[in-house]
């Protein structure tokens, strides 16, 4: 094992590196696997409070199951960890809860299908307000852009109009107005 150097080969030492790599990797990997039921219980208790908090109490005004203590709420909390427990994914204790009870109990309408529409129509409203004011500033703008001695329409003033209205501003300023 020893070269003439009285060190290890490269060779060997990659070896033993690899072979400590793997064991650890092992060791990790069957650790992962192996959760204790003190984490499989935490977990499914976050999973618990994660639905609860987007089901509505269906006697409270505005809070979500997780946040009630009426009875009703403490038994859809029960179901929704059965449901859990007994292998549904968060989703699928969602949907089976809107099945029973109608889109109401969700604290958040679905962004598909027709709510959607509920969650667009303000965005919508927005953007064609700011398009319409854009719209109408521009317009002005345009107006009352053109040259000193144009008319709005882009028409010469005539030159006796012209000197009417110098002659009536410099009377103006004359007397302090």
């Amino acid at each position: 094992m020893r070269g003439s150097s009285g060190f290890i080969s490269r060779s060997v030492l990659l070896i033993i590196w690899t072979l400590i790599a793997v064991a650890v990797g092992a060791s990790l990997v069957i650790g992962a696997h192996k959760a204790s039921p003190r984490t499989a219980q935490a977990t499914l208790a976050l999973r618990t409070t994660q639905v609860a908090s987007v089901i509505r109490c269906p006697v409270c005004d505005g809070l979500s199951v997780q946040e009630s203590s009426v009875p009703i709420a403490r038994d859809l909390r029960a179901l929704i960890q059965h449901d859990l427990k007994s292998g549904m994914s968060t989703s699928q204790v969602e949907d089976s809860l809107v099945a029973r009870y109608g889109q109401s109990i969700l604290l958040e309408p679905q962004r598909h299908g027709i709510t959607l529409l509920v969650w667009l129509a303000p965005l919508a409203a927005a953007l064609a307000g700011l398009l319409g004011l854009g719209f109408f500033l521009w317009r002005r703008g345009r107006k009352g852009g053109g040259r000193p001695g144009e008319t709005d329409s882009g028409q010469e003033v005539p030159d006796e109009l012209r000197r009417d209205i110098e002659r009536e501003v410099a009377v103006m300023k004359v007397r302090g107005g």
